[in-house]
């Protein structure tokens, strides 16, 4: 009788679990050891991270195979996808979180498409409150995103000559010969923005171009300005390493490239956070807001920041995943996603994340 009463009891739990609902989302255990020493008086900033994602691998592998459609097709059903997704999963969310905010419980929030992601400004009961709906898959910190300093700045004791010595050394001036110059390619970054008068750059940035709108061709989701603006010297310094020439001086590798940029990296005294490079690698993927026309989207996007598992592990840890949904659409969409390893070598674990993940050899490396 007891054995019966204990197989009964086990059944009811088994059908008690069975009725339960799927394991609701978590909380980075960082961000949720931070949470715990919070009063809910405070108010923190996170992402939160959807649980239903296009599944864009399979799309793009059924969109090169058996016939490979054009770029600007891929794009337009890349991006409509990413679009619908968010649009059709996020409106239960997005309806409680503008009653919290009616409440005073939420301070703002804001919804992306680029991977199925919503910004959220709220207080710590709010997030732990989001965490254990079954359409969360994840919470994350929004937490500050750093450039790569520089191991030592000094002034070089070279001039420039026709050609710069590093342009030379990777055999640049051969792929010219050939005709390879960047000339009717786009490219871009996400820096600390680009002296928009630089003599090196000026002419060519595509925000001159007849019919172009300058939100297309300058990102500045922190002042909204207009026009490219360097907000330290190190965004005009990698454009100028990826298109710059002046005059005859050639110091980039793609002299005749057209280039955009968005500003969100280091903004001086205006902190700058992991959801202002989601709006940033957003708006590389479609410049112009209309998925069906290609010429406003780079075929390059190069990034030099990052957080590092030594400095910011707080934040962190090596090969984080929390980067890799929105740069791997970004690249879906048609845009080659570059980080530069970094000046903080050459021990282990000095690659920032996201540069320390490569998914292919041919994609965000």
């Amino acid at each position: 009788m007891r054995r019966k009463s204990v197989l009964i009891g086990m059944g009811v739990l088994f059908l008690l679990a069975s009725l339960t609902p799927l394991k609701a989302g978590n909380i980075d255990p960082n961000f949720l050891y931070r949470l715990q020493n919070l009063s809910d008086d405070t108010v923190v900033s996170a992402l939160v991270f959807m649980s239903d994602q296009v599944n864009t691998s399979a799309l793009e592998t059924s969109l090169l195979y058996p016939k490979r459609l054009p770029r600007k097709e891929r794009h337009a059903k890349i991006i409509k996808a990413l679009q619908a997704k968010a649009r059709e999963t996020q409106r239960p969310i997005l309806t409680q979180l503008q009653y919290l905010k009616e409440e005073g419980k939420v301070k703002e929030f804001k919804s992306f498409w680029i991977s199925n992601v919503i910004y959220v400004k709220a207080k710590p009961s709010v997030i732990r409150s989001l965490a254990q709906r079954v359409d969360v898959a994840i919470i994350y910190e929004d937490v500050p995103i750093k450039n790569i300093e520089p191991v030592s700045v000094k002034p070089s004791t070279q001039k420039t000559h026709n050609v710069e010595g590093g342009i030379q050394d990777i055999n640049a001036p051969q792929l010219w010969a050939m005709g390879v110059t960047g000339a009717g390619r786009l490219v871009s970054h996400l820096d600390t923005g680009v002296d928009g008068d630089h003599p090196a750059l000026h002419d060519r940035w595509r925000g001159l171009q007849p019919g172009v709108t300058p939100d297309e061709a300058w990102f500045d989701p922190v002042t909204n300005t207009t026009y490219p603006f360097d907000s330290g010297s190190h965004g005009t310094h990698t454009m100028g390493t990826m298109c710059g020439r002046a005059g005859s001086d050639t110091i980039g590798v793609a002299p005749d490239a057209l280039w955009i940029s968005a500003g969100v990296i280091d903004r001086v005294d205006i902190p700058t956070t992991i959801q202002d490079a989601i709006a940033a690698f957003q708006w590389i993927a479609d410049p112009d807001g209309d998925p069906n026309t290609i010429d406003d989207v780079p075929d390059v996007c190069s990034n030099s920041w990052g957080l590092s598992p030594i400095y910011h592990s707080q934040y962190t840890y090596p090969c984080d995943t929390l980067f890799w949904d929105y740069i791997d659409n970004c690249e879906a969409a048609g845009v080659v996603v570059v980080f530069a390893a970094g000046n903080e070598g050459p021990d282990a674990q000095t690659l920032r994340t996201p540069a320390d993940r490569a998914s292919t050899l041919t994609k965000s490396f």
